[in-house]
């Protein structure tokens, strides 16, 4: 098997409804749609939804709908969906069923959304056959999408600093220049005030919380790569090895050396020929 074939694609469509109720239906397979204006009731198995754009939901092969325009609409109602079947199309569903119980979500980023769906239906007009892999993965990016939705980032109101943005770039990339004097001229307080105001949000100040994410990551290149500690020290922006070995010595209570004798065997495989089996051991 190859590594898309567990989704076949049927129909991805761009459409626009008009006034008017559907018919019931029993889809051949699963989809994803998107109602991108508008709004419209769809019934399932007897529940009315009004789906109010930017709406994003799904549909299961087999199960009973209809859709309904909402009396007082007079435009047309945009809607795109993508048919699909096979194993991860399955996945799919039982994903968004169990964290949608309601039976659609709002994206978070509708004009994302939008956006990965006409590349859909393009790549469909080219040729399902030969655009196959792209479709696969834009089904994957929408299923990105709608996790997103279920992030809780934190309103304006709760972080009007932004120093949980701060912290998220701090671990994205420790090795960065984060001068934090500038940044909290920037934010319009002073650095004591910031200071504070990080060790509320991260327990710890902006330098420490700072210095952790570097050891964080030289703990990683200590475990899972041959490099040498000179260059795990410039790869973490250390000037000197005693520098770094005091500051991991800190972090991880024992030298970069002891602590890659210790830890760095058992992220990796040991070679074939030192592995038994159970019939050997016994």
């Amino acid at each position: 098997m190859e590594y898309f074939d567990d989704i076949q694609f049927r129909f991805i469509v761009h459409r626009y409804f008009v006034q008017g109720d559907g018919c019931e239906f029993r889809p051949l397979t699963n989809s994803i749609e998107l109602i991108r204006s508008g709004h419209v009731f769809l019934f399932h198995n007897g529940e009315k939804i009004l789906l109010d754009a930017p709406a994003l939901f799904w549909m299961r092969a087999g199960d009973l709908y209809r859709f309904a325009s909402v009396p007082e609409q007079k435009a047309p109602c945009e809607h795109l969906y993508c048919d699909c079947s096979g194993p991860r199309s399955e996945k799919m569903v039982a994903f968004l069923e169990k964290k949608f119980p309601e039976g659609f979500l709002i994206p978070s980023d509708p004009e994302k959304v939008s956006e990965i769906f006409f590349d859909m239906v393009n790549s469909y007009r080219l040729g399902k056959e030969q655009h196959h892999a792209e479709l696969a993965v834009n089904l994957d990016l929408l299923m990105l999408e709608a996790v997103r939705t279920l992030e809780k980032p934190a309103r304006p109101g709760e972080d009007p600093y932004g120093i949980l943005l701060l912290g998220d770039e701090i671990r994205k990339n420790p090795f960065a220049d984060f001068p934090f004097g500038k940044i909290a001229a920037k934010k319009g307080i002073s650095l004591h005030h910031f200071r504070r105001l990080f060790r509320q949000s991260h327990q710890r100040s902006p330098c420490e919380f700072l210095r952790e994410q570097k050891m964080i990551r030289a703990a990683e290149l200590l475990r899972l790569t041959d490099m040498r500690i000179k260059e795990i020290m410039f790869n973490c922006s250390f000037t000197s090895e005693m520098e770094f070995s005091r500051s991991f010595r800190k972090f991880s209570s024992c030298s970069p050396r002891m602590y890659r004798k210790l830890y760095a065997n058992r992220e990796k495989v040991p070679p074939a020929d030192t592995l038994k089996t159970r019939k050997d051991e016994s």
